[in-house]
């Protein structure tokens, strides 16, 4: 998985009426960027950190 690959899977997470991943999906999601995050561009980091917001967000508020 790459960080194109991470972002469109934490944008279809993201999607209005989409199915709400688990924490677990999400953590593990989240232990791959850290792995790969020292080989891509710290510009987009952010990008990448925000969608994992809003997820996380949209968990608190739908348990």
């Amino acid at each position: 998985m790459n960080a194109s690959q991470i972002r469109q899977q934490l944008d279809d997470w993201n999607a209005p009426g989409a199915t709400l991943p688990s924490e677990i999906e999400v953590e593990q999601l989240s232990e791959t960027w850290e792995a790969m995050k020292p080989k891509v561009l710290e510009s987009y980091w952010p990008v990448i950190y925000d969608r994992f917001s809003l997820v996380r967000s949209n968990l608190k508020r739908n348990q």
